[in-house]
Parts: C-alpha cells; sequence; structure tokens
C-alpha cells in the first residue's frame, strides 16, 4: 500500500539529494508519483468538483445479525440473540440495546436485507462485498479484482489535489481485498498506519526522516528541475517535465500543511473528540470525517475481527458499543455539518455469525 516512510541513508547534510528526490525509493515509499500521475490523469479528463464521498465501517468476520440490526424479537428462542431490541426514531424498526445511539438516528439510515450471498468461507465472502465479485478460494486467496474504493480513486480524484483519494483506518484489511490489483499501485489505499486513538498519534506514513526538518526542503521544486544530469531542452515528449510535476506533488504531500492538517485530531475540540468515544473505533470516525470534508473520497474504518464462534458475548460486548457511538455520532456530526447528503456511510461485513 501506499507508504511514505522514513530513511536511514546520511550525508553531511542529513541525507543526499538523490536520495531525498528519488520518488518510489525507501525516502518516499511505495510510488506517491504513481498515485499523482493517476490523478493528473482523471484531472485532464476534468475532475469533478462535487463533494460525494464514502465512510466505510468494515466488520470482517461476521457480525451476528439477531444481535444487532435483525433482532427477530418474534421467532422461537433458539433463533433469537441474547439483547433486548429497542425501539428506534424510524417507526417500526428495532435494534439491539447496545445500540442506542443508532436508535437515535435510524431515521437517517437504511437496512439493506436484500443483499446475500450464500458462500460460508471468509476469503471469497470478503473478496466478494469489498469487490462486487466472486473469486478467490481455500486454496487461491489472492484478490482477484480491485475494491472499490480503488474504482473510485481511479474515476474521481480526491478534491484537494495532495490529499490521497482513498484511505484506509489504521491499515488496511489482511486478505489484500480492498487494494487495486490490475489497477495499478497509483489506486492502492493510502494506510494511515497508527491507533488514530493513541495519546501521541501521528500519521508515519507522513512523517519526514529523522534528520529533515521542513524548512530544509523548501527549495524542493528548484532542486528538482536540476535533478541527475539528464537534459530537459532535449526531451521533446515532455516525459521529463511531467515526472517532474508528479515528484514535486509527492513531496508537497510529505511537507505540505494540507494533508497534515486533515489528519491533525488535535484541532478538534476534546467535547467532539469524547462524544465520539476515546477510542480507535470513535478516533477513526472522526478522522474519516476530516478526511472527506478535506477531500478524500473513501475512507475505510477496519474495526477489528468479529470472527467470535462460541466467544460471540464477549466477543460482541468488545464491539458493539463502540460501533454504536462512533456510527451514531458519526451521522450526527455530518448532518450538523452540512454533510450528510453528500457522504455515504456504509457499514458491512463478509458473513453473517451464527449460533
Amino acid at each position: 500500500m501506499l507508504k511514505v516512510s522514513g530513511s536511514s541513508y546520511r550525508c553531511c547534510d542529513g541525507i543526499p539529494r538523490r536520495t531525498f528526490l528519488q520518488i518510489g525509493a525507501p525516502l518516499l515509499g511505495l510510488g506517491l508519483t504513481d498515485l499523482f500521475r493517476a490523478q493528473g490523469r482523471a484531472a485532464d479528463q476534468g475532475e469533478s468538483s462535487n463533494a460525494k464521498s464514502l465512510i466505510v465501517f468494515w466488520t470482517h468476520g461476521g457480525m451476528s445479525q439477531q444481535d444487532t440490526y435483525d433482532m427477530k424479537p418474534d421467532a422461537p428462542a433458539e433463533y433469537r440473540g441474547m439483547y433486548e431490541p429497542i425501539a428506534t426514531s424510524a417507526q417500526g424498526i428495532s435494534v439491539c440495546e447496545r445500540f442506542p445511539q443508532h436508535a437515535k438516528v435510524m431515521d437517517r439510515l437504511s437496512l439493506i436485507r436484500s443483499v446475500h450471498h450464500e458462500n460460508g468461507i471468509h476469503a471469497p465472502s470478503a473478496h466478494w462485498m469489498q469487490t462486487g465479485y466472486f473469486g478467490p478460494t481455500l486454496a487461491r486467496n489472492a484478490a482477484q479484482h480491485p475494491s472499490f474504493g480503488s474504482v473510485i480513486a481511479r474515476t474521481c480524484p480526491a478534491r484537494t489535489p495532495q490529499l490521497p483519494t482513498y484511505v484506509t483506518v489504521p491499515k488496511s484489511e489482511a486478505f489484500g481485498y480492498q487494494g487495486a490489483v490490475y489497477l495499478g499501485k497509483a489506486y492502492n489505499p493510502f494506510e494511515v498506519g497508527a491507533n488514530p486513538n493513541a495519546k501521541d498519534f501521528k500519521v508515519p506514513n507522513l512523517a519526514l526522516p529523522d534528520g529533515l526538518e521542513l524548512k530544509s526542503i523548501e527549495s524542493r521544486k528548484k532542486l528538482l528541475s536540476t535533478f541527475d544530469t539528464l537534459r530537459r531542452d532535449i526531451d521533446g515528449s515532455g516525459v521529463l517535465e511531467g515526472l517532474d510535476t508528479f515528484k514535486a506533488q509527492a513531496l508537497d504531500m510529505v511537507s505540505g500543511d494540507r494533508v497534515r492538517q486533515a489528519f491533525d485530531l488535535a484541532a478538534e475540540s476534546p467535547e467532539l473528540r469524547e462524544r465520539y468515544g476515546r477510542h480507535q473505533y470513535g478516533q477513526s470516525a472522526l478522522l474519516a470525517r476530516r478526511l472527506v470534508e478535506a477531500g478524500s473520497r473513501c475512507v475505510t474504518i477496519n474495526t477489528g475481527y468479529w470472527d467470535h464462534h462460541d466467544n460471540i458475548e464477549p466477543g460482541l460486548e468488545e464491539h458493539l458499543p463502540p460501533l454504536d457511538r462512533a456510527l451514531g455520532t458519526l451521522v450526527e456530526d455530518l448532518d450538523e455539518r452540512g454533510m450528510l447528503d453528500d457522504v455515504l456511510i456504509y457499514c458491512a461485513g463478509n458473513l453473517g455469525e451464527r449460533r
């Protein structure tokens, strides 16, 4: 996935100029150049100015429907879950008692019960739900089609050029079904790489290498113009000029303020952070809102595994309250900011768990 990582290379100025400028080397990680080249192609075709975005809560492993969104209160005891249903703001809809925030905002949510599959294996089911295509098997788990986040990144670039179009929090799901596959690395997600609830949260993928300060790269664009010994004046194709542009954009992402500000949760009020919940669910949801507000198109929050089997009660007690608080507050926050019509929230997993 796209990462901007540190480097151990040193010289008298901290790092060599050539290393600093080389996109794709350890200093700048995997292909930020490719990301901006992809965005450049989309912009040439007419970049969309709309604010439509997607925030995903991916509950990998098997959320138990009868304990959450489909309580079946009138079913025989062996089919019902352990929780009591509670009424919601949507007439005729009930949810589990661990979802009081959902209940408050249910009039702004839709329960889609028509989407289903008959597969009972995690890998192909996760692939199906994140790409729209059935494919992998137990013998062949590799991703075969791009995720919807990557398709969005390919077709609808971020509204702010420096912002990553597609982001995963805190990192991409292990199976690899949130990547771009044959679309190319340019459309892989940008991994945050850290828990947004951490006291000293910062995005390691945006951290400058040790020994390098922002003031030392103020002249980076001038340096690009003299990168190695290639002659721009004899390049009739324009390839070198374009390469310089993509490198400059990648450097802007690392050194500029816009991206850093979007990821800066400390800029939010303590009251709002508490309202979302001081846990990974809540702070990830708040970060997702900041990112789509700044211009990203798709943010996937990976909530951890729900594959509880015979530990379903402690598993649900761990996951349900923070999911409820994060998702419910996100709906309210987006609504209060006038963003709810432009941001789709999608909460799903690969399987439904049965007892």
